[in-house]
């Protein structure tokens, strides 16, 4: 909430998810994010990916703090080891894989495989506007990301707009459900968003995440005082 009120100073102490190896770099990088340093974020997941190889808990992380560091290489080369089947066309596009499909489709447009990189986005959209679906904010929310990067600007903005009607409030997020990816979301820095951010309708926008959030800091903020009353 504190993040989507574009106040990273105040989601620092939030920011601390275990004391685990992996939650500790989670945290160091959710830091680094909070205040646009991405190049810092990813170096700090790779070093964990490094210092601990057979795990895999913080490759998504990676990869997307890659792309959002200009480096669509190294997160191309991430996905491909993680979702082999994915890569190859095997694995079917469902709830579960979206984020990293529409991650590995951006990784391949912005490495030069752009005509792979447009297909894999066509078959994640035809899933996300098929009947399977999950009608949750988030999958709606992602396919405005599609929509955008298709260059599609009306489509995008009018699914952000459902997106945020059917609740979504935040424009940095951790670990989005229902997929069990370790994900850090810095949504205004998504490179999938980039062709947006000069139209004024995306500042609107994100000023109703802004205000919607505000208001409900505020309404938290009430109720604990009235308790402490």
């Amino acid at each position: 909430m504190y993040m989507s009120m574009g106040d990273p100073a105040g989601a620092d102490e939030w920011l601390d998810f275990g004391k685990e190896p992996f939650e500790k770099s989670l945290s160091d990088a959710a830091r680094h994010a909070a205040h646009g340093r991405h190049d810092r974020a990813y170096a700090v997941l790779e070093q964990f990916r490094r210092e601990h190889p057979d795990s895999r808990l913080l490759d998504l992380p990676a990869a997307r703090f890659a792309l959002l560091a200009g480096k669509p290489r190294e997160a191309l080369a991430i996905i491909e080891r993680r979702f082999p089947d994915l890569v190859k066309g095997i694995e079917p596009i469902s709830a579960r894989n979206v984020l990293p499909a529409i991650d590995l489709a951006m990784a391949r447009l912005h490495a030069g495989a752009r005509p792979e990189g447009e297909a894999l986005l066509g078959q994640v959209a035809a899933h996300l506007d098929g009947s399977d679906a999950l009608r949750l904010p988030m999958f709606t929310f992602q396919r405005a990301r599609i929509h955008a990067l298709a260059g599609e600007a009306d489509a995008a903005f009018a699914a952000l707009d459902r997106a945020y009607e059917q609740g979504l409030r935040t424009v940095w997020a951790l670990d989005l459900r229902p997929q069990s990816y370790l994900y850090v979301d810095p949504l205004e820095a998504d490179p999938a968003l980039a062709g947006l951010r000069a139209d004024p309708r995306f500042a609107r926008w994100l000023g109703r995440i802004r205000d919607a959030n505000a208001a409900q800091r505020q309404r938290l903020t009430d109720a604990q005082n009235a308790r402490a009353v």
